[in-house]
């Protein structure tokens, strides 16, 4: 597996999290 890839993802599943919070949302677990 490319790391490059696992760490987009991971950063971008990071940045949705944020996002949400910002928003007011909750993410489940």
């Amino acid at each position: 597996m490319n790391p490059i890839i696992v760490f987009t993802c991971n950063w971008g599943a990071y940045a949705g999290v944020e996002a949400a919070g910002r928003a007011g949302l909750e993410y489940p677990p």
